[in-house]
């Protein structure tokens, strides 16, 4: 403090050409071979030695100065001292102009050295370039391109601007680009909150970084996910539980134990229930179902490696739950049809669709069971194809002709190339990245909707498996068959199928008292 004091005390008594030479001399030369105008050199003025007077009174080095100091001299309340014969105006000016002449002026300290550029720029904008050529096709609007062209630049000069490599990059690297307030050179009028489309087509272009290899991984910053990977190996290993129920549970896990903490120790039941309550309230019946079925399951595995106490196990509360209460959502065989036939075979995107609809509907897989499918998986000799369905189970199905028609037409024609062995990929580029489960669910609702089948209740790609199931019993199938078909390890599962055979339940239907039967 003192230091800075005397440095404002010191200032006043400085001549200003002595002053400011020769940065803002440089300054100067660099934007007239940008094409700038002595007009433009001299109305500039004002704004960047206000910038270098207050650096210099807060000790801030040029090779320091990043977005957070620039809105700290934006935000900053003006007493700052002028050197001799300068007579630019003190007060600062929070207009979009003075804010753009200081950005330009921290654009020209980073190309010439003064301060760390963290990756060619030049190499950014080829990036973006072939991320966007990969984006022009016939399916895609030429203003469409011209928005993620737009969203991933401003993404690259965010990053260039504030000194983060792109080999360095974090996954909350877009959760800190959304929130950021902008002072990016060209971006910095932007609105403080990037909007979710915005966010998403940043994110398609991070997953196009990964998977060209200019990102070494999208490991997190610090924080308790590390911590749960003893509980990931113990899933795996001791509940024999697939990878994605593993990643469900240290999801939700994580959300947990920034309010339970990481020291087992202090656990108690009171924590546990104001830790639940307050994730819970206000949410779905299914995840208050899943959060507290995961909280069970992590504690378990603490009282395993004795970490806590085994009657904390019991301080979760069960969700209250009545076999066979509901009915399976299901449309008849017709409508399964007009469905199916909503995807055209003659886009990729439809050849795709209609691979995955075929398979949910003649061998009612489950969504992720369709994500896991390989090349590798397909016996075309024999017509098989090999599910892995739940804890880890690999079985074998026939392969109808309508389905292998539909593969065949996908992956010989439609499929992008790429040496990623998911059958199925995502249509948007970056090409080779595999689908996601609400993707799965996307097709099935959109194909729903097309088909103009007029039902709210219906919806996810369940359905189709519903159907198979609840339309085979009708044809006269047996329960065991069914169970087979659905791969269900008990025929109590099965049963709630018989709930909605209208033909078995018209055989055993008992008259109404006094009256006919039904």
């Amino acid at each position: 403090m003192c230091a800075a004091l005397s440095r404002r005390a010191e200032i006043p008594s400085l001549s200003g050409a002595e002053y400011f030479h020769p940065l803002f001399d440089n300054f100067a030369e660099w934007l007239r071979s940008q094409g700038a105008s002595d007009r433009t050199i001299c109305s500039m003025s004002g704004a960047i030695k206000h910038f270098i007077v207050w650096l210099d009174c807060e000790g801030i080095g040029l090779s320091d100065i990043d977005s957070a100091v620039i809105r700290r001299f934006f935000r900053h309340r003006c007493e700052c001292p002028r050197p001799q014969a300068e007579r630019y105006q003190n007060g600062i000016a929070r207009d979009h102009a003075f804010q753009g002449r200081v950005v330009r002026f921290v654009t020209f300290l980073i190309e010439t050295g003064h301060r760390p550029a963290p990756f060619d720029r030049c190499y950014g904008d080829q990036l973006v370039a072939d991320f966007v050529g990969r984006l022009e096709v016939p399916e895609r609007s030429a203003s469409r391109v011209a928005s993620y062209k737009s969203q991933v630049s401003h993404f690259l000069d965010w990053c260039w601007f504030d000194g983060l490599a792109l080999s360095e990059f974090k996954a909350d690297v877009l959760d800190d680009f959304r929130n950021h307030q902008c002072v990016c050179p060209g971006h910095f009028v932007h609105k403080p909150v990037r909007t979710k489309d915005q966010i998403a087509q940043v994110r398609n272009f991070f997953s196009y970084l990964t998977h060209r290899g200019v990102i070494n991984g999208t490991h997190r910053s610090a924080g308790h996910e590390p911590d749960l990977e003893g509980f990931r190996r113990w899933l795996f290993e001791n509940r024999g539980v697939r990878d994605i129920t593993v990643d469900g549970h240290v999801f939700r896990i994580n959300k947990l134990i920034r309010d339970l903490g990481t020291d087992p120790d202090t656990y108690t039941h009171k924590l546990i229930s104001q830790a639940l309550l307050r994730h819970l309230k206000g949410t779905s019946r299914h995840w208050v179902t899943s959060m507290t079925t995961s909280l069970r399951m992590y504690l378990r595995y603490l009282a395993t490696m004795g970490k806590c106490a085994p009657e904390l196990v019991d301080a979760v509360p069960t969700v209250p739950h009545w076999r066979l209460s509901t009915l399976p959502r299901y449309v008849v065989a017709d409508d399964v049809e007009r469905i199916i036939e909503t995807a055209d075979p003659a886009t990729p995107t439809g050849a795709r669709n209609r691979a995955i609809l075929l398979l949910l509907a003649r061998l009612a897989l489950r969504p992720r069971e369709i994500l896991e499918l390989r090349l590798a998986d397909i016996d075309w000799d024999n017509a098989i194809v090999r599910i892995k369905g739940k804890s880890r189970v690999e079985v074998g199905l026939p392969l109808p002709q309508d389905v292998g028609d539909a593969l065949v037409a996908y992956i010989e024609h439609n499929r992008p190339g790429t040496v990623e062995s998911s059958v199925f990929l995502c249509a948007k580029p970056p090409h080779g990245r595999m689908l996601t489960s609400s993707a799965v669910t996307s097709v099935v609702r959109e194909a729903i909707r097309k088909s103009g089948i007029r039902n709210p209740n219906l919806g996810g790609a369940y359905l189709l498996r519903h159907s198979a199931a609840t339309n085979m019993l009708r044809g006269g199938a047996t329960m065991e068959t069914v169970a087979t078909l659905l791969r269900h390890r008990s025929i109590q599962t099965t049963s709630i199928y018989a709930k909605v055979d209208t033909n078995l339940l018209s055989a055993v239907v008992q008259p109404w008292m006094g009256g006919e039967a039904c």
